[in-house]
């Protein structure tokens, strides 16, 4: 009922706001299809409406910042902060492709790459406990095995804004350029942190969908496409019709 309110506030809103005639009309021209703030550059692309609209937006609750591959800031320059699926079990149906109907229970696809905001908070955890982990994930290569210093986000700094609600690029799914064997969750948070902070609390609000997941030939062209969906991000989480849904973070 609440987001009910929200959404209609929202959308009355933007029906007050008066259209500034002097704005950029090369980039209007773009806007191919009347009713989307941004529409497909990409063959994969699908049209972003201009505003929210259901089952968006979904709010994931804090939940643990886990290890993953290390690949995103070692290969592709885009470090994610990995969340358990089953902490997600609206974005996650299942956790192999094999049993996966390819929607998820919130009627969406269960894999590709979504957008919206994120908030990381230091995690309360025994002061006792291991530093250093061993993290087990199932990759191309059988078992993979790396170390991972866990800090609970105690090094997030407030005056650098590592603690405020942030545009964040999602990634769900198997990565078919990698050849994973278990579904991931990968956050990317569109800020420069300057430590990492495995352990840490981390929620995030999905409000919309950029495209599906795709396997591709190079690296190069992975991380072409990494950048692009950032650039969407970025562009659609600026609107108005976006930019509020900060607050479902607060």
């Amino acid at each position: 009922m609440l987001l009910s309110r929200f959404q209609d506030w929202i959308l009355t809103a933007l029906m007050s706001l008066q259209i500034d005639k002097k704005q950029d009309l090369t980039h209007d021209a773009q806007l191919k299809t009347m009713g989307y703030v941004y529409p497909a550059r990409r063959d994969c692309d699908i049209p972003i409406p201009v505003i929210v609209t259901k089952p968006y937006p979904l709010v994931a609750p804090f939940a643990p910042v886990i290890g993953g591959f290390g690949r995103g800031s070692t290969e592709l320059g885009c470090p994610t902060a990995n969340v358990d699926p089953k902490n997600v079990p609206w974005l996650v149906s299942h956790n192999d492709s094999e049993t996966s109907s390819g929607l998820n229970d919130s009627g969406i696809a269960d894999t590709g790459v979504y957008f919206g905001f994120a908030r990381v908070r230091p995690a309360k955890h025994d002061t006792n406990a291991e530093t250093i982990l061993e993290i087990e994930r199932a990759g191309t290569n059988g078992t993979e095995r790396r170390n991972v210093e866990f800090n609970y986000g105690a090094l997030l700094e407030k005056s650098q804004g590592d603690l405020e609600v942030l545009p964040a690029v999602l990634s769900v799914g198997l990565n078919p350029y990698y050849g994973n064997k278990e579904k991931t969750v990968e956050i990317h948070v569109l800020h420069k942190f300057a430590h990492s902070f495995y352990g840490a609390d981390i929620s995030f609000v999905v409000l919309g969908y950029i495209r599906p997941e795709l396997d591709y030939s190079t690296l190069d062209a992975l991380v072409k496409d990494i950048n692009m969906d950032i650039d969407i991000a970025t562009t659609i989480l600026q609107k108005p019709g976006y930019a509020l849904y900060k607050d479902l973070l607060l």
